[in-house]
């Protein structure tokens, strides 16, 4: 596997693991729970995203 091949691996598995964590915002989850759960600092998980995005996934419903 190219050095090349296994960045895009890891940039696709980081989108996703966003992707998994504003789900579970939307559906109620702490922003500290999943920072813990992610051996992470809240801090850390905080600026993973633009500003304001994981308080407008929190007012979302799952079904919007």
């Amino acid at each position: 596997m190219q050095k090349g091949e296994i960045q895009k691996i890891a940039e696709d598995l980081d989108a996703v693991k966003k992707l998994m964590i504003l789900s579970l915002v939307q559906k109620g989850f702490k922003q500290g729970e999943l920072a813990s759960a992610l051996n992470l600092d809240e801090a850390i998980l905080s600026k993973m995203f633009p500003k304001g995005l994981l308080k407008k996934a929190k007012g979302l419903k799952a079904d919007e």
